[in-house]
């Protein structure tokens, strides 16, 4: 009966050490981003994006006022 429940307990030890590389991994990852320039280069695109953005609604929105003018 012993064994059963140390085969067991030693299955469980394996699949926490699995789930905690993952984590240790994805966290390795994301140091190693925040680290580079690929972090600069994300914010200058999303910038570049939200202005984008911002223009194309606001092009948007005048046309629809002109066009609810129109129809008055």
């Amino acid at each position: 009966m012993s064994n059963i429940s140390t085969i067991e307990n030693y299955k469980r030890k394996i699949i926490m050490n699995l789930g905690d590389l993952r984590l240790y991994m994805i966290n390795s990852v994301a140091l190693a981003v925040s680290i580079t320039n690929v972090e600069v280069a994300m914010k200058l695109i999303l910038l570049g994006i939200s202005i984008v953005y911002t223009v194309m609604k606001i092009i948007d929105l005048k046309t629809n006022k002109k066009n609810k003018n129109e129809e008055l």
